[in-house]
């Protein structure tokens, strides 16, 4: 785990499983992605639900807890994958990167 991916965590506010509220860090982040051979994609964590994304290194929002209720509840459901030491995309970005163009 690097410093670096806890500057995109904040404790669970809105979509928290039972009990996780205030207790769960979110959104969901894979801290080795950028090592992995396979990354499988469960659940609600599912990236052709999203439409497709750009693999494109995020910054770490300057202050996570300013940001306004509705911010924070969207970042909660965007699954964040490392693409690097200090490097973080969203994890649909590298599912999109390996399909083929399309609809």
């Amino acid at each position: 785990w690097s410093k670096y991916f806890s500057n995109f965590l904040r404790p669970c506010e809105f979509d928290c499983c039972a009990g996780c509220k205030g207790y769960a860090m979110t959104p969901f982040l894979s801290p080795l992605a950028h090592e992995a051979a396979i990354v499988h994609f469960n659940g609600n964590l599912k990236p052709f639900q999203g439409g497709r994304r750009v693999g494109k290194p995020l910054s770490p929002p300057a202050d996570i807890e300013a940001l306004s209720d509705d911010e924070k509840k969207r970042r909660e459901k965007v699954p964040l994958c490392s693409c690097g030491p200090q490097c973080v995309q969203e994890c649909a970005a590298i599912w999109w990167d390996n399909m083929p163009d399309g609809p």
